[in-house]
């Protein structure tokens, strides 16, 4: 996709819990390179770059988490991996989460992507959140992952991220699990 480049940008612009994570950073596209795209290669019919006319944010999603992870473990993690096979010496503490992330991929588990099989995350920049345009975008992606036959989504937000949080309830989400920093919420279809 000729967007990766600004959608690495927008992942990291609001990598901080939905706020500019560019000062913690060492590499500007290794948070990207974990959270955008992988989706974009091995699950474009549910990722959406959203324009307003140049890229300003993005939705991602996976239909079927376990089928997204295995496929990741085989075609997708081995070249990061070999391209982040060591630490930079100037990496920042969060460059070392990411790449201790490479070489441990988080995987879903069983008992959430059981009963919430389909998996999403969405980042806007804040020139264009307020707008109506997350829920609009959201509720379309509701609408393509139940006629491809998801009974559920899950997703992760930043603890801290409050504001995100009452936005996700708000669409029918529920809070399902602290895990680590994150709070993973999800949402059933009827």
């Amino acid at each position: 996709m000729n967007d990766l480049p600004a959608l690495l940008n927008v992942c990291l612009q609001t990598g901080n819990s939905g706020s500019d994570a560019t000062a913690e950073f060492f590499d500007p596209e290794i948070l990207g390179r974990v959270y955008v795209a992988p989706y974009l290669e091995f699950s474009p019919e549910f990722s959406f770059a959203i324009t307003a006319p140049e890229p300003c944010g993005y939705l991602l999603a996976a239909l079927d988490t376990r089928k997204f992870e295995a496929t990741l473990a085989e075609k997708y993690w081995p070249a990061l991996q070999a391209r982040y096979q060591f630490a930079h010496p100037r990496f920042k503490p969060y460059d070392l989460e990411i790449f201790f992330m490479i070489h441990s991929p988080e995987v879903a588990s069983e008992e959430i992507s059981r009963k919430y099989p389909s998996h999403m995350h969405i980042d806007l920049l804040p020139k264009i959140q307020g707008r109506g345009i997350g829920r609009t975008v959201i509720e379309m992606l509701f609408e393509k992952l139940i006629a491809a036959g998801s009974t559920g989504v899950h997703l992760g937000v930043g603890i801290s991220n409050i504001r995100a949080q009452s936005f996700y309830r708000k669409l029918g989400f529920s809070d399902l699990q602290v895990q680590g920093d994150a709070l993973l919420m999800g949402k059933l279809f009827p």
